[in-house]
Order: C-alpha cells, then sequence, then structure tokens
C-alpha cells in the first residue's frame, strides 16, 4: 500500500519532502519539484558518556545516603539539601525540573498529612502500643530482608546522640504535676476504674506501689497509668492493676489484711495477694483474650512486675524466668528497644511515649541483669543490640519528698527528697557495665579465653567500675564506716531505693 492510499486526499498538500532520491513520492503524487533539506544525524553516546552518567548516578546515590543517614531526614530542610545536590548534577535541568514538581506535591501531600494526623491522633496511642496483628511482626532488625537499609547500622554512644529538650522537659514535668492533681478529682468523681476493688483500698495499694518500684525503677509511668486509669486509655488494663494490687499487697499494714481476702497453704508466701494473683493468672492464660499471644505495653509491664515479685517474694524461680522472657521478646517484637529502628522512625511518637518506652525498656534491663547474676543464666538484653538513651526527661519524682509508706507501720514524710530520677539513671549504668562483665567473664566459652586476655578485660572492667562510682552524685556516693555503717556527712541520702547501687 503507498502513502497516496493510505492518507486522505486533504492530507497530502500537507506532507513535506521526505528527501527520498530521485524523487520522493510525495513530491511525486502532487508535482512538485523535491526540495532537499539539510538534516542532522543524531549523535549516538559514546561509551565515556555512558561511563561519566553511571558514575554520576553512583555518585548522587551514595549522597542521598549520606543525607537520608542523618536522624532529621524528614525535616523540609534536609529534604531540600538532597533536592540541590541532585539538582546541581549533570543530569542536567529535566531532573531539576522534576524534583521541584516532587517538592510541591510532597509539600502538599504534608499539607494533606498533617490534617489526616489530626484526625488520627486518638488512635495513634493505640495502634503504638501493641502489635500490628497477630500473624505479623513491628520491628525487623538489620538481619532481616524487610529491615530499610537507609538508616544506619553502625551504633554510636546513643547517650550523646540523645538530645535533651528542655520544652519537652518542661512539657512532662508540668503534665506529671497536673496529673497528680487529677488523680484525687478523678477518685472522688469515681472515674477510676478499680476493677471491683474498693476505691480507697485500692488508693492505698497504688500509693504503696508507686513508692516501692523506685527500687526496681519506673517500669510503670505513672502519670499514663493514671491518666489512662479514668479515661480508658491504652497505658491501662485491668491485668496490669491487678498486678500492681498483687505486688503491693505485700507491704500493706495489717489492718488492710482481713479486706485482701484469701489466704494459702503454709509453703505458699504469697498469701496476702492470693485474690490478685488468682485474676492476674486468670487475665493471663484466658483462651479467649490470649494476652499472652499479642505484644502491648501494659502486658510488658504486668509481665515485669509479676516476674520480679515472683522471684524477690514467693520464690518461684522458673516462673519468673519465663515470665521476664515472654516481656523481653515483647519488648523486641514491638522495637522498644531500638530507638534507631525503621518502626520508632517513621512513626511520630510524643513526649510522653517516648518517656515511657525508655523507662520500661531500662527497667527491663535492669531486672534482666539481676535475675541473670542471682539465677546465674545468660542475660538476654545486651548493651550492644539497643539503641535507647538513658535520659529520662520527666524528673518530677527528683525531688519529691519521699514517703515511708510501704516501708514502714506509721508513714509519714521522711524530710528527704526521693531522688528516683538520678538513682535510677545510674542503677542503668551499672547495669549496663553488669552486662559487659557477664559477658566477657562469665560466659559459657570465658573459659576457653587466654588467662592474660581475661586479665586486661578484667582491668579494663574494673576501671569502668570505678569510673561509674565516682561519677555518682553527691547525694547518691554512699560511704561506710568502719562498722559498715552509711556515712552521711558528704550529704549523701540513705534510702532503700538508693541502696541498691551499693
Amino acid at each position: 500500500m503507498t502513502l497516496s492510499t493510505a492518507v486522505p486526499n486533504g492530507l497530502h498538500n500537507q506532507l513535506g519532502c521526505n528527501n527520498a532520491k530521485p524523487k520522493c513520492e510525495n513530491c511525486y503524487e502532487n508535482q512538485k519539484e523535491c526540495s532537499y533539506s539539510v538534516r542532522m544525524r543524531k549523535e549516538r553516546p559514546s561509551n565515556s558518556r555512558i561511563i561519566t552518567l553511571k558514575e554520576e548516578n553512583i555518585r548522587l546515590r551514595k549522597e542521598l545516603e549520606r543525607l537520608q543517614s542523618v536522624p532529621n531526614f524528614q525535616e523540609p530542610r534536609i529534604r531540600d539539601e538532597a533536592r540541590q545536590v541532585v539538582a546541581s548534577s549533570t543530569l542536567g535541568p529535566l531532573a531539576s525540573r522534576s524534583l521541584e514538581r516532587t517538592s510541591s506535591n510532597e509539600k502538599q501531600l504534608t499539607k494533606v498529612s498533617q490534617i489526616s494526623d489530626q484526625g488520627h491522633s486518638e488512635n495513634a496511642s493505640t495502634e503504638i502500643n501493641s502489635s500490628l496483628d497477630s500473624h505479623g511482626t513491628q520491628f525487623h532488625g538489620p538481619t532481616s530482608a524487610m529491615f530499610d537499609g537507609k538508616y544506619p547500622l553502625e551504633r554510636k554512644n546513643v547517650d550523646s546522640i540523645a538530645v535533651v529538650d528542655t520544652s519537652q522537659r518542661a512539657q512532662l514535668l508540668a503534665e506529671s504535676a497536673r496529673q497528680r492533681q487529677l488523680e484525687l478529682i478523678n477518685l472522688r468523681s469515681g472515674k477510676l476504674n478499680f476493677d471491683g476493688l474498693d476505691p480507697e483500698l485500692g488508693m492505698v495499694l497504688l500509693s504503696v506501689f508507686w513508692n516501692r518500684q523506685h527500687a526496681t525503677g519506673s517500669i510503670v509511668y505513672r502519670p499514663c497509668f493514671m491518666r489512662d486509669m479514668a479515661s480508658k486509655g491504652p497505658y491501662f488494663s485491668p491485668l496490669l492493676l491487678n498486678t500492681i494490687f498483687f505486688v503491693a499487697s505485700k507491704h500493706v499494714a495489717s489492718k488492710d489484711g482481713p479486706r485482701l481476702e484469701g489466704s494459702c497453704n503454709s509453703i505458699d508466701n504469697c498469701n496476702s495477694g492470693l485474690l490478685f494473683r488468682r485474676k492476674v493468672d486468670s487475665i493471663l492464660h484466658h483462651p479467649e483474650t490470649q494476652v499472652l499471644c499479642k505484644s502491648s505495653i501494659t502486658t510488658v509491664q504486668a509481665l515485669l512486675i509479676m516476674s520480679d515479685a515472683l522471684f524477690s517474694w514467693c520464690d518461684e524461680r522458673s516462673l519468673s524466668w519465663h515470665y521476664l522472657g515472654i516481656a523481653i521478646n515483647m519488648i523486641i517484637d514491638l522495637g522498644i528497644h531500638s530507638e534507631k529502628s525503621t518502626l520508632m522512625l517513621a512513626k511520630s511518637h510524643s513526649p510522653e511515649e517516648m518517656e515511657t518506652h525508655r523507662r520500661l525498656f531500662w527497667a527491663a534491663f535492669v531486672l534482666d541483669k539481676v535475675q541473670s547474676i542471682y539465677q546465674g543464666r545468660p542475660a538476654r538484653l545486651r548493651d550492644m543490640d539497643n539503641s535507647v538513651p538513658m535520659v529520662f526527661l520527666d524528673d518530677y519524682e527528683e525531688l519529691e519528698p519521699f514517703d515511708t509508706l510501704g516501708y514502714s507501720a506509721t508513714p509519714g514524710d521522711a524530710g528527704l527528697p526521693t531522688h528516683s530520677v538520678s538513682t535510677f539513671e545510674h542503677l542503668c549504668k551499672l547495669s549496663a557495665i553488669a552486662d559487659r562483665i557477664l559477658y566477657s567473664l562469665y560466659a559459657e566459652k570465658s573459659s576457653q579465653i587466654d588467662a592474660e586476655e581475661l586479665f586486661r578485660t578484667s582491668q579494663i572492667l574494673h576501671r569502668d567500675l570505678t569510673r561509674w562510682h565516682e561519677s555518682l552524685p553527691a547525694h547518691l556516693s554512699i560511704d561506710f564506716d568502719t562498722s559498715g555503717r552509711p556515712n552521711t556527712s558528704s550529704g549523701c541520702v540513705v534510702l532503700p531505693h538508693t541502696l541498691s547501687l551499693m
């Protein structure tokens, strides 16, 4: 088929010469003279040009990876810098225009995202408080195929990376003070959920627990728990509440004993809290709820508290070890052990949530070392496998007057500041050194290491312990006289929980 038959007659006059020789078909059909035009032949890219473009592509990718490794890559300033790097490359104006369109689209998406975040703020806390679903996991480490390689893998000194935001510290301090005032208001208005227990006795048990958890660290962050106890929020659960009641019942004065109900046989040490332990066991092992099959913050907290009580009070060491292991597995499943993980970086956590996660992780870390040492078993949370800073912004309880409730039959104000935050911080640092001691000197294969190398390692660890002791503030640096009594002339505060540092 010729061009004349394929193209309508009205279009013949619009067709130009195609430079065919001796005469093009179009000019022949229209009885015109061929006017040959000079056409430049396109030059094919040379091998050197292709190599140059490949090298440029590699360089740009490396530069973008460097920018993406910055913790605040999502900030507009960092993203703009990344675009400028690409725009200034040899890719030319086409890439620049493409990046400009991308920037414009991102700004529009940011506005939409902000509106969407406002509409979903209530669901955010619930979303980060538990696993995605019964079949998936939230955290993927560097060895996983699901790991996002754009985040840095090297572990730096996380304590120096964490930037203390004074505005966040002030926000948390103000919220803690406000929640303390709301506790009594919510109690009087009947908003607090005591799971059927008499509110007066419930408040006594809660007060005892808050006063005694300084020794093990802030497993439960009080402002979140008490707020959600009144509002049915994600940081409260009947399991956690009854676990707290069970632990506190040991330290309640005898006048409250009859109201706790229940007694065990002579071989059971947990007689006063039997009622609460039965509730805890019922919730943990209920076939419908399957609490142990889903990772959540409140379940981790309950298991840690229960594990400590079973070990130190009830002498049930095997069950205590199991509960602690499940709690640690849930912590890793939720990604709480890594503030550099894709989970933690992808989601916007409030200062309150970050404070809850940090306190929970380090409390678990301390308990793991305590049980590992006492039971002679390998530690499961390693210092080298976490990136959680030992930075606690809410210091409301640091200077709060210490009450002897739970320690004395006639409780009252001891006239001393509690210093619970600084105690917990230095207890975490001591536990990190203990982790290195356990791994270096008491591992199963330590006996295979050369004796001289073990000696050098022990000297390094001894220096670490010495530096830790020298770094203690005056109120925690407890010295003992020749009779074994603490010397308080230096201004140190000798309280039950500060003695945990000795």
